[in-house]
């Protein structure tokens, strides 16, 4: 998930995020998990995500981090 930089600050990543977790719980998903930029991992651990592991290099996009939360 990606929010265009004009469009950041206007809490669209947030909204974005609440109801896809949201949705999830619906359909009894227990875990989402995700590769998340480097740049965006305070915004994920700020909504009770946790990373795993290392960070590690996806090719053409950059260092990422794989991240967790128990729904």
């Amino acid at each position: 998930m990606a929010v265009l930089e004009e469009y950041q600050g206007f809490h669209f990543g947030k909204q974005l995020l609440t109801h896809g977790v949201h949705f999830l719980k619906e359909k009894e998903i227990e875990r989402l998990w995700f590769n998340a930029r480097v740049i965006a991992l305070n915004f994920y651990k700020n909504n009770g995500f946790e990373t795993i592991g290392n960070v590690f290099d996806v090719p053409t996009v950059g260092d990422h981090y794989l991240m967790h939360k128990k729904l």
